[in-house]
C-alpha cells in the first residue's frame, strides 16, 4: 500500500453514497482480482470507476492521470480496521457538516428516539408535510411526519 486516505470529492461522494470514502492507493500490478469479473464505468475524461456486478459496491478507482495506480475502497476490505487511514484529500470539497462530525453523539446501534420514530410513521393520523430534494439530478419528494417530536 501507498496510501491510505479519506477522500472528500463530490465525485466519490456521488460515486458511493457516502459523505467520505476510503481508498487505499497500490501500484496496478499489486492488486489481482482472483474471483467475479468487477464492471467499469466512466465517471469523467480520465477516470473509471470498478464495482462489484452482482451488488453494486464500488471497488477501484483508476485515474489515466495517475498511470500504474490503482485505488481500492478500504471500507470493502473483510477487515477495513487493519489499515487505519493516514490523511484526508480533496477538504476543498468536504460537506460542512462532516468538519463536526465527530462531535455528534455516539449510540451503538439505533438510538432510541429513531427507533420511536419509526413507530410513529406507522401511525396514519400524523399530519405530513412535503420536502422537495434532488438526488443527483432527479427531483424527488419525501414525506417527513411531524409529532410532537420533531417540533
Amino acid at each position: 500500500m501507498i496510501v491510505h486516505a479519506l477522500c472528500h470529492c463530490r465525485d466519490c461522494r456521488l460515486h458511493a453514497g457516502a459523505p467520505v470514502v476510503g481508498w487505499t492507493m497500490y501500484a496496478e500490478n499489486a492488486v489481482k482480482v482472483t474471483k467475479g469479473e468487477p464492471k467499469a464505468y466512466r465517471s469523467s475524461e480520465h477516470v473509471r470507476r470498478h464495482f462489484c456486478a452482482d451488488c453494486g459496491t464500488g471497488l477501484f478507482y483508476v485515474n489515466a492521470s495517475m498511470p500504474g495506480i490503482i485505488d481500492v475502497q478500504s471500507a470493502t476490505y473483510d477487515d477495513p480496521d487493519a489499515v487505519p487511514p493516514t490523511m484526508q484529500i480533496q477538504v476543498a470539497e468536504r460537506l460542512r457538516w462532516m468538519e463536526h462530525a465527530h462531535e455528534l453523539p455516539t449510540f451503538d446501534r439505533f438510538p432510541p428516539a429513531a427507533l420511536a420514530a419509526s413507530r410513529d410513521t406507522r401511525r396514519q393520523d400524523l399530519p405530513h408535510h412535503r420536502n422537495p430534494v434532488e438526488i443527483h439530478g432527479i427531483a424527488a419528494t419525501t414525506s417527513v411526519p411531524i409529532s410532537k417530536a420533531t417540533i
